[in-house]
């Protein structure tokens, strides 16, 4: 994702609500269903401006929730918080 890569994953509606995200959004819902897993490349390929938007999104998605340095301060002020 942080290349811009189309991820398939299970981006089940939990997580979606976690991130405030609609499907398909970021990444790709898989279900564990060949019918559906066909249906949503055949979508992507019949629709490559589809492609290229959840790529660009999946990459400030990252840069946004995922970024080393954001993941490693939050790791810092919670030792720093917490009560031994």
């Amino acid at each position: 994702m942080a290349k811009g890569k189309v991820v398939f994953t299970g981006a089940e509606e939990e997580w979606r609500a976690y991130f405030n995200l609609k499907e398909d959004e970021v990444a790709i819902n898989a279900l564990p269903d060949v019918n559906q897993i066909v249906q949503k490349l055949e979508l992507l390929i019949e629709n490559p401006k589809k492609m290229m938007d959840i790529s660009k999104k999946a990459i400030q998605f990252i840069n946004r929730e995922h970024h080393y340095q954001k993941i490693a301060q939050l790791y810092i002020d919670k030792w720093i918080n917490s009560k031994f």
